[in-house]
C-alpha cells in the first residue's frame, strides 16, 4: 500500500494529516497578517489574541476543503452528504474542546516568547507548532479510545 492509499483508508492517517497540513499551512498563511499586527497593536496580549483569530480561520477553512476532498464521494452535485457532515462537525467540535488546550498553549507561548525578546512572528511560529504537536496528541488518544478514527459510514 503506498502512502497516499494509507491517507485515504486510515482515519487515523488522514484526520491527523489533514489537521496537521490546515494547521501548518495556516501558521505559514498567518505569518504576513501578524506581522502587520504592528500597524494597530503593540501589546504582547493584544497580538497574540489577534494572532489566535487569524489562525483559527485560515485554520477551519483549509480543513474543511482537504476533509472534503478526501471524501468526495461523500459530495454529489455540490451536495455534502449527512454523513460527511456529521463527521466534520464532529472532529471540528473535539477541535473546539481541545482548542482550550491550544489556546493557552499557543496563546500564552506567543505572548511569552514576545516577552522574552522573540519577533512576533518567530513566537507566533513556535508557539503554535508546538500547541499543534501537544493537542494532535492528546486528539489522537482521545479518537483511538471513543472510535473517532473508525470508518466513515457511507
Amino acid at each position: 500500500m503506498n502512502l497516499f492509499e494509507i491517507y485515504k483508508k486510515k482515519r487515523i492517517v488522514n484526520i491527523n494529516v489533514n489537521i496537521i497540513i490546515a494547521s501548518l499551512a495556516s501558521i505559514f498563511l498567518a505569518l504576513y497578517p501578524v506581522y502587520l499586527t504592528k500597524m494597530i497593536a503593540d501589546s504582547p496580549r493584544a497580538i497574540a489574541l489577534i494572532s489566535f483569530g487569524i489562525d483559527a480561520l485560515i485554520d477551519f477553512g483549509i480543513f474543511i476543503i482537504l476533509h472534503g476532498f478526501l471524501n468526495k464521494k461523500q459530495i454529489s452535485q455540490g451536495k455534502i452528504s449527512s454523513s460527511l457532515k456529521k463527521d466534520i462537525f464532529r472532529i471540528q467540535a473535539e477541535r473546539i474542546v481541545l482548542s482550550v488546550f491550544y489556546f493557552v498553549f499557543a496563546t500564552g507561548g506567543h505572548y511569552f516568547l514576545i516577552t522574552k525578546g522573540f519577533d512576533r512572528t518567530s513566537a507566533f511560529a513556535l508557539s503554535y507548532i508546538f500547541a499543534l504537536l501537544l493537542t494532535r496528541g492528546i486528539h489522537t488518544f482521545y479518537g483511538l479510545k471513543t472510535g473517532l478514527f473508525e470508518p466513515l459510514k457511507k
